[in-house]
């Protein structure tokens, strides 16, 4: 979504110039980002978001980001995953 949103000229310029400079972007920017992506009418049958940091408070503001939406419910989940299947992921992801 952040580099949709770079593509996209939405909130470009803060976005391209923290990713130009390898800082993951904060909270606030990303729930505006995703906050204006789920309004898309592609996302009006559901949405499954990948990705937020566990330990931040990015999941709790995302769900006040739904519920300030048209969505009328939301649900999370937090999914634990072995440190070597992590592992592999980023390391397809370098090789790519």
């Amino acid at each position: 979504m952040l580099r949709a949103a770079v593509k996209a000229e939405r909130r470009r310029t803060k976005v391209k110039d923290i990713m130009d400079r390898g800082d993951l972007c904060p909270d606030e920017l990303v729930v505006a980002i995703v906050g204006d992506r789920i309004e898309e009418p592609d996302a009006r049958n559901g949405f499954i978001l990948d990705g937020s940091r566990a330990r931040s408070r990015r999941p709790r503001r995302l769900n006040a980001c739904c519920a300030r939406s048209t969505w009328n419910s939301t649900a999370s989940s937090n999914l634990k995953v072995r440190p070597s299947a992590l592992l592999r992921r980023i390391e397809n992801r370098v090789a790519k």
